[in-house]
Order: structure tokens, then sequence, then C-alpha cells
């Protein structure tokens, strides 16, 4: 099992931080990784570090955090699907530097985030993070919180992967050639734990589509960056197994009965 791989099945949202203190040659690492992270769509993610105290960030559902990852981006096609990707890219780097994270897109002072990073009117921060060493005792709002949207569960396989159409759940991915593909997809975090991601496997095309269960905000569609974090869990598990293909936009017109959303297809080589 890769580095990155062993990173997405084994990575958990982190709302109680230590108060170990993060070494400046981390620090380094984090802020360079974020300067070169990319996207599929070549889409240009401002991702900042920043110091909670010093820029008054908090939020009511976090403890003991001293640093934040926040990002910004201009609406533009796909902008929604190059943030949560990106941003999951960095989030999975803190993790094999043995940092925890988590994606807060409500519960933290909005204003003053979008006013730290300087967010304009074409712009949107559809999320901010917490990062630092996790505490070895969870507050009670956390286990709460974590209890309330079965943070520790995820939909059966048959609900997510299908073969060729919607009606062939896939129950078991033993023997499948895109089994640690798939699997860091179903480990992927999202809003409220809604794992909005349902993919069809046909032959040599994947097809994503958004099953979407929490409407638009004006920041645009939270599960559409959902959907941008399980792509980059494809593409990092991909790369560690030197499966190789593109993307594009063909939609096959599947027929469904969840008025699912069309989103993106990648084409194996």
């Amino acid at each position: 099992m890769g580095i990155l791989i062993d990173a997405m099945k084994n990575r958990k949202s982190v709302r109680t931080f230590s108060n170990k203190k993060l070494d400046e040659s981390i620090i380094d690492k984090i802020k360079k990784y974020i300067k070169d992270v990319d996207n599929p769509f070549g889409i240009k993610i401002d991702i900042r570090f920043l110091n909670a105290k010093e820029n008054g960030l908090i939020s009511p559902v976090i403890s003991g955090e001293e640093y934040y990852l926040a990002q910004k981006v201009e609406r533009q096609d796909n902008y929604d699907l190059a943030s949560g990707y990106s941003f999951e890219k960095v989030c999975i780097y803190a993790k094999t530097l043995g940092l925890g994270t988590v994606m807060l897109a409500s519960t933290m002072n909005r204003s003053t985030f979008e006013k730290v990073i300087d967010v304009k009117d074409n712009e949107v921060m559809f999320v901010v993070s917490p990062i630092g060493y996790e505490s070895n005792k969870r507050t009670m709002v956390e286990s709460l919180l974590r209890k309330s949207i079965n943070a520790d569960t995820r939909l059966p396989y048959e609900k997510i992967f299908f073969d060729k159409n919607f009606d062939n759940g896939i129950k078991s991915l033993d023997g499948n050639t895109l089994k640690d593909l798939l699997e860091v997809i179903q480990k992927a975090p999202s809003a409220k734990n809604c794992q909005p991601w349902r993919i069809v496997i046909d032959d040599n095309k994947i097809h994503f589509y958004e099953y979407q269960t929490i409407k638009t905000r004006p920041i645009g569609d939270i599960q559409r960056f959902d959907m941008g974090i399980a792509l980059a869990h494809f593409d990092m598990a991909r790369s560690e197994c030197n499966i190789e293909g593109i993307y594009s936009f063909e939609n096959p017109n599947i027929e469904n009965n969840m008025d699912l959303q069309y989103v993106i297809t990648f084409n194996l080589k």
C-alpha cells in the first residue's frame, strides 16, 4: 500500500488538537506544498496557511488549534471541483506528516476568514481547516458531532459504485483492478457525511455523478466541492498504482431515477 493510499484510508476529521507546536520545518513543507498543489482543471486555488491567534480565527467546534488553512478561488467553470481537489490534496499531505485536519464550511467566523484572505466579489471561500497534531482525547463537542453525522460510517459499495448502469450495484471490490482507487473514494470526507459520489464503471470509462442532497448555497454547490475531493482521492491512488488515463466531459446519459448530475469521465488507457 502506498503512502497516500494509506493516508486516505486512515484519515479521520480532527477537531481536538494538542498543544504540541509545529516545527518550522513542518510549516515550511506545508507552505511549499500549497504553493505547488495542482488540479486537473488548471485552476489556481489560493490556499493560505494562517496563524489562528494573530488573525482572530475561531470555530466553536474546534479546540486547541494554532493554525488554519483557508482557500479562495475565482468563480469560473469547475471552480468548485478544482477547489475540493486541491484542498483535499493539501489535507492528505498534512496527514502524511502526522497532522490532522477537518473541513469547515459553516462552523467558523466566516466573515473574519474572508477578510483575512481578502475574498473579492468574484471569489469564493468554500472551506477552511484547522491543522495541527491531534489530541489524545476528544472534546465532548467533537464526540457528539461525530455521532450526529455517523462520521465513522460509509455507504456500502453497491450504493455508490455501479457496473455499466445504475441498476447494477457493485457489492464487492475483490478482484477488481480498481479496488484501491474505489476504496479511497468511499473513505473520502464530505459535507454532513452525505457521500454524494455515484460512479459508473463502463469498460475503460469511469463516469462520476453527483447525488445532490444539500441545497446550493451563495458560495455554490458544496457537494461539487465534495466531488472534487473524491476526484483527488481517485487521482492520488491512481498515481500510486501507476494507472494512466485522461479526463473528459462526455456525458453518457445513463438513465437513473435519482436525478443524478453528471460531473466528469475518466478514460483509462
